[in-house]
């Protein structure tokens, strides 16, 4: 990962949608039977949410060096 500041709007959005995903694979577990599908789905997108903000969070990266 770069150095970019913890206050930069891309290093935010990858903390924000890391603890979204967390959130959701924790509901993913805890979920009854007739639920788990919506939840694998709703986990689903925010895996790829987090690898996108991660993405933007490298290019950001080098646009500083």
């Amino acid at each position: 990962m770069s150095n970019l500041p913890l206050d930069d709007l891309a290093a935010t959005r990858v903390i924000a949608k890391a603890c979204n995903w967390a959130d959701r694979r924790r509901a993913v577990q805890d979920a009854q039977p007739t639920e788990k599908r919506i939840a694998e789905g709703r986990y689903k997108v925010s895996r790829i949410e987090l690898a996108e903000a991660v993405e933007h969070y490298r290019k950001a990266g080098e646009k500083e060096r």
